[in-house]
């Protein structure tokens, strides 16, 4: 697929993103051929101790070692494999992951310098860089090596990551830029939920609504989709829209819940009922969602909003 060169202005990109994203979303559909197959620690062990001295195998059980946070068993790895091949680039990544895990990070910094130096522009290092650089108070940089590995890649990360440090600096319209080039890059339905919850908080209703439709894509209007539409006509003032989205919404829950119980569905039941007036069946279904599964922030959040409007005024006396 054709994408807009990165050098279109901010709002260009924007409009592009909204009004393409069906080709975005068909262009990364996933592929028929099956990926490579990740070999296990145990594979890896057993590759390293029949041939000691290739390096192939050391990074990859270094890598697989540092990912099961192994992390000083990985740097054996690579320090063998520094002495049977010096200078590779990979090395010094790996390390520089396991500074970044490690949360070293002056460490990680000068790793991640040295192999920007070598390496020249490199999406993975900038990123890690961008991470290092905000968790040391240097937000300006962390931005502009965000946005340098955006240029450089597709990945949903950076994206996301970008737009959120923008957003914490109250710049919305430059994260909602940002995630509109991500979103039509990669056409990522996360992207483009992102992008609609942006636009809503802008006040840009219809481009949140087009938004949400291409997170849905093909799919079927379930719940949480409609509720989320519900949500963004409620703040446009279409109330009767948004009380339809609700009842639908209401409606696929209640035929999921017949098959089966889940936190979910009872979740979006209750945020369902919730905005249809119908307070008590709402706290009900949310507060069943919570004993089924505590650690679901929406659904409490919810519950919290229900139950600080239902108190009379100047709290319970």
């Amino acid at each position: 697929m054709n994408h807009p060169p990165r050098t279109l202005p901010r709002h260009a990109r924007r409009v592009a993103a909204t009004l393409l994203c069906a080709l975005a979303l068909a262009a990364t559909s996933p592929a028929s051929a099956d990926p490579p197959r990740v070999l296990g620690l145990a594979e890896l062990d057993r590759a390293v101790l029949a041939s000691p001295a290739d390096v192939e195998q050391r990074l990859q059980r270094a890598e697989a070692l540092r990912r099961s946070t192994r992390l000083n068993e990985a740097l054996d790895d690579l320090r063998i494999a520094e002495a049977l091949r010096p200078g590779d680039a990979r090395i010094t990544l790996i390390r520089a992951r396991i500074a970044v895990d490690a949360e070293r990070w002056p460490a990680a910094r000068t790793l991640l310098d040295a192999l920007l130096a070598q390496r020249g522009p490199h999406a993975e290092a900038l990123r890690l860089r961008a991470n290092v650089l905000q968790q040391t108070g240097d937000d300006d940089g962390a931005l502009r090596d965000l946005a340098a590995a955006a240029a450089l890649g597709d990945d949903v990360d950076t994206h996301l990551a970008r737009a959120a440090l923008l957003e914490a600096h109250g710049r919305l319209a430059e994260a909602a830029d940002a995630l509109a080039e991500g979103a039509f890059a990669t056409g990522s339905a996360v992207l483009y939920e992102r992008l609609a919850e942006l636009s809503l908080t802008l006040g840009r209703f219809d481009d949140a609504l087009a938004h949400l439709d291409c997170a849905r894509a093909e799919g079927p209007l379930d719940a949480r989709h409609l509720l989320a539409r519900a949500r963004i006509l409620e703040a446009a003032g279409r109330r009767d829209e948004a009380r339809a989205a609700r009842l639908q919404a209401r409606d696929d829950a209640d035929a999921r819940l017949a098959r089966r119980t889940t936190a979910f569905a009872l979740a979006e039941r209750g945020e369902a009922w919730l905005g249809l007036g119908e307070h008590a069946r709402g706290v009900a279904d949310l507060e069943a969602a919570l004993a089924l599964v505590p650690r679901l922030p929406a659904a409490r959040r919810l519950l919290d909003t229900a139950t600080r409007a239902s108190q009379p005024a100047g709290g319970v006396r």
